[in-house]
């Protein structure tokens, strides 16, 4: 791109197809014609309207599953914490919570570091 000014590189975007505004524009035959029908009649519109609502649906009923999972994957881990947090309140060895909570040693003493022991005799 050396040598080509910001000006120039700007003329060269709109020239592209997908930044023309009207199908008139683009130098794409096939494209313009599909264009055209798409964006420039009632049964075209009412057609993208339709898509893009779906698309709208979809990414949303996908971002909710993301959500439950991330928010079921958190629930986890914080009772993984919890559970790690009593058996050491309880006397239980960080070695011996972690080979029965099948996490390695080092994640057990992080949550463990989190939160200070329950004073004894509660």
């Amino acid at each position: 791109m050396a040598g080509r000014s910001a000006r120039g590189a700007g003329r060269k975007l709109k020239e592209q197809p997908l930044h023309c505004k009207k199908a008139s524009e683009m130098h794409s035959e096939v494209l313009a014609r599909r264009v055209c029908e798409l964006k420039e009649t009632e049964k075209g519109v009412r057609r993208m309207c339709r898509e893009l609502e779906e698309l709208m649906v979809t990414a949303e009923e996908r971002g909710m599953q993301r959500g439950r999972r991330e928010g079921r994957q958190e629930g986890v881990a914080e009772t993984k914490r919890e559970m790690a947090r009593s058996l050491r309140d309880e006397g239980m060895p960080t070695e011996r919570i972690a080979r029965i909570m099948k996490e390695k040693l080092e994640r057990i003493r992080e949550w463990l570091e989190e939160a200070p022991a329950a004073p004894a005799g509660n």
